[in-house]
């Protein structure tokens, strides 16, 4: 049996590596000539066969990113489903599960703890010694005068430079696109590129650590094999840790997509879309959430898996608690004289109850991942992309730098809740039919275990969260023309969908029914709001 496994091949050639040799790879040469003497050699490769073999990787290197907590689920779900394998196999069967397996997790008849143990220190040696690699080679290439890390994210994108160049020249791209497989011939300037090479692109650079969520949350994608119509394709991503320096390189949809409003209308609250785009977009995000729904990863590595820092945990949440309490504190000490009683007094009743949603509900489902999904986390309308063709089908969520596992209905309050007034939701039951339609979308995408009625309850969950956001831009020094009208928003959606000023017992779903008295409040509050900001002054700029 033959111990050589195959990198690439040709008539004279063959690049391969030996089975139980991970320091090494082999290049068998014919008719070639050479010189030898003790201790060395040298070998002319002929240039074609060169421009082969450079584009592969002589190692895998997956390993060598991944922490101890990666790891571990990994060898967890591995050795659970081997010992399924073993229970359900009969036989010679048998036998042949623990040979699958012997050399990484031991017998299948061992221990659940034992198999996992060996399993840890294998994957623990081999992270080890990619991580050895990884080193030598930076240190070859630095004393051959190149800067760049590697990256084990794929052969060729390791030869990408971190440090970005002023341009994006074609040789660059070139390489980016061969590493994404776009790009199988041909250069970036070429008339033998193939017709599904991106003909336009978007390359997005960061410094100083900005933004770099959004590069692994693409990284975990490209690794994954993840492909989702609502997502741009993304040919690169790549992050620095030492200079902070990161880079995107996604399609350019600036020539075939826009806004759906812009932030400016937004901002003064004309932020409603067209009714076709909003259609697109919510049931595009009903894909999007659909995808990931009870995910299997959701709340552990990778970051992007991780819960909101919100409410993580219990104690992230009691945090999070004592921050917003910090935060009104401050907002109150603050001159707003401008803010009426009524709206005073709703934040002090929702701040009041905040600490007791973890015992109501939150805790249970941020333990048990039930109905949760991944969720954009910042999901303005502002954040979308629609097709400029008319009756085109084809809408684009982009900026994914608070991506997290969440409640589905966190995005649904961004888009709805955030910038648009009493009168626009309540408008032909506009938000109603919106969170209709993503519901019935959400089915239509294979979610068939989440009652509308839960949406309800999670949609008004959301809403008590967020209304302490506009007071947290305020104290973080963000503009008034930003955060009040914000304000001047979300107040209302979190009286309408809540009983402001009840307390619901242990089992009671979050929303109710506001008495006679709270209604009073609810609609000075509503008519204020309404009314902002022509009635009443402004807040200090």
């Amino acid at each position: 049996m033959s111990t050589k496994a195959t990198i690439a091949h040709g008539p004279t050639f063959h690049f391969y590596h030996e089975v139980f040799d991970d320091d090494h790879v082999y290049l068998e040469l014919a008719q070639v000539q050479f010189e030898a003497s003790s201790g060395h050699v040298m070998v002319p490769i002929p240039v074609h066969v060169w421009e082969v073999i450079r584009h592969y990787s002589g190692i895998d290197l997956s390993l060598a990113e991944k922490t101890d907590e990666e790891l571990l689920a990994e060898v967890v779900r591995a050795v659970d489903e081997r010992i399924a394998d073993y229970a359900a196999a009969e036989g010679q069967a048998r036998a042949l599960v623990t040979l699958s397996g012997i050399l990484v997790y031991g017998s299948a008849e061992t221990s659940r703890d034992e198999q996992i143990e060996a399993g840890m220190r294998y994957y623990l040696g081999k992270r080890d010694h990619q991580r050895r690699v990884i080193a030598a080679v930076d240190e070859l290439r630095r004393g051959n005068g190149s800067p760049v890390p590697i990256s084990p994210t794929g052969s060729v994108m390791r030869m990408l430079p971190v440090t970005l160049p002023a341009r994006a020249e074609p040789i660059w791209l070139t390489s980016a696109f061969r590493a994404a497989g776009v790009l199988p011939q041909g250069e970036v300037i070429g008339s033998d590129a193939p017709t599904t090479a991106p003909q336009a692109l978007l390359l997005k650079t960061l410094s100083n650590g900005a933004d770099s969520h959004e590069v692994e949350w693409y990284r975990f994608l490209m690794k994954r094999g993840i492909a989702l119509p609502m997502l741009p394709t993304c040919y690169l991503a790549i992050a620095d840790p030492t200079s902070g320096e990161s880079a995107l390189l996604l399609d350019d949809l600036s020539t075939t997509h826009a806004l759906p409003v812009s932030r400016a209308d937004l901002l003064a609250l004309n932020g409603v879309p067209a009714q076709a785009d909003l259609e697109q977009m919510l049931v595009a995000l009903a894909q999007f959430h659909a995808a990931f729904w009870e995910h299997p990863d959701l709340g552990s590595c990778p970051e992007q898996f991780a819960v909101r820092p919100w409410y993580r945990d219990e104690a992230h949440f009691a945090r999070h608690v004592e921050r917003r309490q910090r935060e009104w504190a401050a907002f109150v000490a603050a001159d707003h004289d401008w803010l009426p009683p009524a709206i005073r007094a709703v934040y002090a009743h929702a701040l009041a109850d905040l600490p007791h949603l973890w015992q109501r509900g939150l805790g249970e489902r941020v333990s048990t991942m039930r109905a949760m999904t991944i969720t954009h986390g910042d999901c303005y309308l502002t954040q979308w992309l629609c097709s400029c063709a008319a009756g085109a089908v084809s809408v684009y969520l982009v900026d994914f730098d608070a991506v997290s596992a969440n409640y589905a209905a966190y995005d649904l309050v961004y888009m709805l809740a955030t910038f648009w007034t009493w009168a626009q939701r309540r408008d032909a039951g506009h938000e109603l039919a919106a969170l209709k339609l993503y519901h019935d979308a959400l089915e239509a995408a294979g979610v068939k275990e989440y009652r509308w009625e839960q949406l309800c309850d999670d949609y008004t969950l959301m809403l008590w969260l967020m209304i302490f956001d506009p007071v947290h831009d305020a104290v973080a020094g963000s503009a008034a023309s930003y955060w009040q009208p914000k304000m001047m928003c979300l107040v209302p959606a979190y009286l309408e969908w809540t009983a402001a000023y009840a307390t619901p017992s242990a089992n009671q779903p979050v929303a109710g029914i506001l008495r006679n008295a709270e209604r009073r409040v609810m609609l000075q509050t509503v008519n204020f709001c309404a009314r902002w900001p022509s009635t009443y002054p402004t807040a200090p700029a």
